[in-house]
């Protein structure tokens, strides 16, 4: 049954920690460029998404207790804190939650917005992957050792998560990467770099 709940809470907490963070963006973009003609390049996004980010860890992952990351999951179940088969189960409820939120974007954002919704950009490949490795793993690693902080577990987990996507321009989060690709359908190196790499990370930080 705690199983089960868990699962639920993938679904229901990823669908909504992806739909906020990208309806914040596109609030932000409609709100810079208003007449939305090009060229166009807005700023505020990534200081919206930041915000939404920290907000949604301090009041939805860390109280709750879900992971909404693939690469957090996988770091658990390396640790030995759930089994390979519930990481399965909570890693395909992360991507159909995903699917869901954005699924819902789609309709409810108006269409001349669509065009800034896209997956992550690789550039160089090797790079990215590498980057995606890293920053993985330092932030899985940083989760798993978290309850050192106490009451201010949530508050720190938030801190360091906004500040690595700041520094390195990471996502840190499969489901994150997916959550782009879907609504753009587009998934041009997804699986490679922010999906294989990402889950390295979080399997050595286990």
């Amino acid at each position: 049954r705690e199983n089960a709940m868990g699962v639920v809470l993938e679904l229901l907490g990823n669908g909504l920690f992806k739909g906020c963070v990208n309806a914040a963006a596109l609030l932000a973009i409609n709100s810079e460029c208003k007449d939305l003609l090009d060229p166009c390049t807005p700023e505020t996004p990534f200081y919206a998404t930041l915000l939404v980010v920290f907000t949604l860890i301090m009041v939805l992952a860390v109280p709750t207790g879900a992971h909404l990351n693939s690469a957090v999951t996988v770091g658990v179940t390396a640790a030995g804190g759930m089994s390979p088969v519930q990481a399965i189960f909570y890693i395909a409820a992360q991507l159909v939650g995903a699917a869901l939120g954005m699924a819902s974007l789609r309709m409810l954002a108006p269409e001349r917005l669509h065009r800034f919704v896209a997956p992550p950009s690789p550039g160089e490949p090797y790079q990215a992957a590498l980057l995606e490795f890293i920053f993985s793993f330092t932030n899985v690693l940083f989760a798993l050792a978290s309850d050192v902080f106490g009451k201010y577990k949530a508050l720190a987990v938030a801190v360091v998560v906004i500040t690595e996507i700041a520094l390195s321009g990471a996502s840190m989060d499969p489901t994150g990467a997916f959550a782009g690709a879907y609504f753009a359908g587009d998934y041009t190196m997804i699986f490679e770099v922010y999906f294989a790499a990402s889950m390295a990370g979080g399997a050595l930080a286990g």
